[in-house]
Formats: structure tokens, C-alpha cells, sequence
């Protein structure tokens, strides 16, 4: 029985029997939550049980619909091949995860591979996932979201450089792949993936595990690890640098090689000098000293309360930068308008925003 007519139905305290709970309502037709319980609580763990309840039929209802669609797009390619009419933009890819890193110029003839570009010319960026236990399960799946767009915007700079490379190819024109003092893509490293967030993936993005490598490597594996076996960092570590928005130290530049780890967070500002105390850890265990430094946030943007950036955001930012070498152009191509000062009137505080 859906909660609607359960409602509708109720004139005075009833109990309404499902499967695993017994709904008590009101005579006001309202939800009563058990003892103990809130009711936004009580409301949330009902959502959840129609999920569950649920989920196999929509599935399938997903399926079917999956399936009318390609056998629409079937037909609509039999109609634009009798036609004669180009129809290769309605062929599905077969694995929509995988780069295209070769050409062909005539059909059956030489496969030509494109280089890849020198790892020693990018930067390396490390989301460092190791607060899990900060964070509650609404934020967890957002950080999940920010770190499959994070591959995206690096997958989509690979992408872009494999492309320009396939139409010189294609052009005739044999010049060698170009050399970069610092790449406009990123070595893109995930450590530290594991409970609740290795549960998200596992069970509700499983396409993770078909990501390209060059693009990102997803590891269980803690920072330090990381730093070690995957970033190849040296014993000084003064190429390393902590991202953290609680210094008063900006970036000015970034430099190909060197190593930028940002804080996989979602707190919404509760959880303050959170990033910053993990790199001074780090660096006491170690006997080093870490660089901790923030982002020139104050310069470009007006934000209310703490100069906190998503995840997400700061992967692109770092890629624009590497691109144009501007961390004005960088901010002005990620943010929305609305966050960016502008000029003369940048000091403007009418306007709230809520980053």
C-alpha cells in the first residue's frame, strides 16, 4: 500500500502492515515515527525500503526501455543505409570507456598507434579519500560523483590530445607528437578507496573498474603509499604540495613532475584544518615538510564563509591551469559567473553564494 492512500485512508491512528515495518498515521492523516526516532529519519529509512523494494522492477523497466531504444536506432540505421545517407553517428561504440589511440587512413590499411604523451611532463594529482568516517552517506555519495567527474575532465584532456594527434594523422601530416615543458593532462590518482566509498563504487558504479589507466588508477592503498610506490616522490618531499584552503600560503604555479594532493572531502565546513593537520602529520612521521598551500581563491573569486572548492573543481582547475598557464582563465572556464569578481565591482558582497 503506497503511503498516498494510506493517508487518505486513515481517519484515525491506524497501523498499515508492508512487508518489514507497520506505518503508524495519525488522525491528521501524518506519519507517526517509531519511539526514539525522528520523524525526517523515520521518512528517509521508508524511502529507502520502497528503494529496495522497488529496485528489481525498475531495473527491468530500464531494460525494456534500453531495449526499444536499439531497436529504434536499428532501424533508423537499415533506413539511412538504403538511403544511401551517412548513418556511422548512430553505430553505439563498443566500449564506451575506451580512447581511441589509433588510425586508419584507408579501410584494411596500416594501423597507426599514437604516442602517448611523456609522463614525465605532467603533473601528478592524488585525491586523498582517507576520511570516510568524517563524512555521512549523502556526503559520500557526493564525493563519489566529484571523483568520476574528476576522470572525466582528465579523460576528456587525453581525449583531446589523442584527437588533434588522429586528424594531423588523417591530414597527411607526419610531424612527431608534440613536446610539453607541462602537460594539459594529469597523472590522476585515488587512494585511500575503500569502506563506505569502495562500497559506492562497487555497488552502484561499477564502470569504475573499467576506466582508462592512463586517465586514473583507483587504489585501496593509503597516501603514503601512493606517494611512494605510484608517484615515485623524493625522499625530501619538497615535491610534494597538500592543497589546504586553511593557510594564508597561495600557488603561484605549477610545475610538471611535481605532486598536488587534494583533501577527498565532503563537510560543508564542519571539519576545519582537516587537510592541513593530515600534511603536517605527514611530514612530522616522515621528518619532512610537506609544502601545504592554497589556491588563489581570494584573487578570482568571491565566495561567503570559507575559499572551500569541490573536489572535482579543483582537478579541472589545476588541468585549465596547466593548459593556459592563467589562474584567471582557469577560474573564469570552471566557475559559474556568479562566483567570479569582476573588476571594479569584484569587492561586491550583495551577493551570496554558497559554496
Amino acid at each position: 500500500m503506497s503511503e498516498s492512500n494510506s493517508v487518505n485512508d486513515a481517519s484515525n491512528v491506524s497501523n498499515v502492515t508492508n512487508d518489514t515495518n507497520d506505518i503508524k498515521i495519525n488522525e491528521s492523516g501524518k506519519i507517526v515515527p517509531p519511539e526514539g526516532m525522528t520523524k525526517s529519519a523515520y521518512k528517509k529509512m521508508l524511502r529507502k525500503q520502497r528503494h529496495e523494494e522497488t529496485k528489481a522492477q525498475y531495473r527491468l523497466h530500464r531494460k525494456e526501455l534500453k531495449k526499444n531504444r536499439d531497436l529504434q536506432r536499428r532501424e533508423e540505421i537499415e533506413k539511412l543505409r538504403s538511403e544511401g545517407k551517412e548513418f556511422n553517428h548512430l553505430i553505439k561504440p563498443r566500449n564506451k570507456n575506451k580512447l581511441n589511440k589509433t588510425y586508419q587512413k584507408e579501410k584494411d590499411g596500416e594501423i597507426f598507434q599514437i604516442n602517448p604523451i611523456n609522463d614525465n611532463s605532467k603533473i601528478k594529482i592524488i585525491i586523498d579519500c582517507a576520511y570516510d568516517d568524517y563524512m555521512t552517506e549523502k556526503e559520500v555519495i557526493s564525493l563519489s560523483s566529484q571523483i568520476t567527474r574528476a576522470y572525466s575532465t582528465n579523460r576528456q584532456a587525453v581525449k583531446n590530445y589523442y584527437s588533434k594527434e588522429i586528424e594531423k594523422g588523417m591530414n597527411g601530416n607526419n610531424e612527431p607528437a608534440p613536446t610539453f615543458d607541462i602537460a594539459p593532462t594529469c597523472k590522476l590518482f585515488i587512494s585511500g578507496l575503500d569502506k563506505r566509498l569502495k562500497e559506492r563504487f562497487d555497488k552502484v558504479l561499477p564502470d569504475y573498474a573499467k576506466w582508462d589507466p592512463e586517465c586514473a588508477k583507483l587504489t585501496e592503498s593509503n597516501l603514503e603509499t601512493v606517494l611512494k610506490e605510484d608517484c615515485k616522490v623524493n625522499e625530501e618531499l619538497d615535491n610534494v604540495v597538500y592543497l589546504s584552503a586553511d593557510v594564508d600560503e597561495k600557488i603561484e604555479e605549477l610545475k610538471s613532475g611535481e605532486t598536488y594532493i587534494i583533501g577527498g572531502i565532503v563537510d560543508k565546513g564542519r571539519h576545519k584544518n582537516l587537510c592541513k593537520g593530515t600534511a603536517e602529520r605527514l611530514s612530522q612521521d616522515k621528518g619532512k615538510k610537506i609544502r601545504i598551500l592554497r589556491l588563489p581563491i581570494d584573487e578570482y573569486i568571491k565566495l561567503s564563509g570559507r575559499k572551500v572548492l569541490t573536489t572535482a573543481h579543483v582537478v579541472e582547475l589545476l588541468l585549465k591551469w596547466c593548459l593556459y598557464r592563467d589562474w584567471k582563465k582557469a577560474f573564469e572556464e570552471v566557475l559559474p559567473p556568479r562566483k567570479l569578481k569582476d573588476g571594479e565591482n569584484g569587492d561586491d558582497d550583495n551577493d551570496d553564494d554558497d559554496e
